[in-house]
């Protein structure tokens, strides 16, 4: 009887414990997975804000590109002569 008594209590704690380790476990994977998802989101919202300004660039571009065109003129930007400086 006494062993009985001290296997079903033992079986109790033991069960209870593996309850408590299996919920911890799960909180921290709940954890896990919500900064990796707010990660990936920040990452879209980047990442579709620089595909935007792409886009942005883009029309700039050709526009310039008609205007450009239609003026006839074509101005090319040069880089300054390096200087004595930076050739040392």
């Amino acid at each position: 009887m006494w062993i009985t008594q001290n296997f079903d209590m033992f079986r109790m704690r033991f069960g209870h414990f593996v309850l408590t380790v299996v919920i911890d476990c799960r909180n921290e994977q709940d954890v896990e997975l919500k900064t990796k998802t707010a990660a990936i989101e920040d990452l879209h919202d980047r990442l579709k804000s620089n595909v935007d300004s792409v886009s942005s660039l883009n029309t700039q571009v050709r526009r310039s590109a008609q205007v450009i065109g239609e003026s006839g003129r074509v101005t090319i930007a040069t880089d300054p002569a390096p200087s004595a400086k930076s050739r040392k």
